[in-house]
């Protein structure tokens, strides 16, 4: 899996491309989020339009990610999942508590109300 990170105004950008499962994969995406909220971001977007597939481990590290940027007092939004990916998402109840934007006008509006909610 390749995980690109980028980050501007107090938002880390993480992208996950290809397949979200293996160890070394879960430890650098950690990383990236640790990263984030100690550089001050207050919101990650987690780009997964270019991933392939994810099992109970991704989740569980989305999950745990999701529960460290609440805990800091920030937001986590899963961004463009693809069919495969979001039918996942959805079976495992992640909509019930993780925003999720389809496309970039619902990313805009969930990043803009962080600030009513945060």
């Amino acid at each position: 899996m390749d995980l690109l990170c980028n980050r501007k105004d107090g938002v880390a950008f993480i992208a996950l491309v290809g397949q979200f499962w293996q160890r070394e994969d879960l430890q650098a995406f950690e990383c990236a989020v640790k990263e984030s909220i100690s550089g001050g971001c207050r919101i990650a977007v987690i780009d997964v339009d270019h991933l392939s597939f994810i099992n109970s481990m991704g989740l569980g590290m989305l999950a745990r990610s999701f529960l460290r940027f609440r805990d800091s007092g920030g937001k986590m939004i899963l961004y463009r999942p693809r069919s495969c990916v979001l039918e996942v998402i959805e079976i495992s109840g992640f909509k019930t508590f993780m925003p999720i934007a389809s496309d970039e006008k619902e990313l805009e509006g969930l990043i803009q109300g962080s600030d009513r909610i945060l």
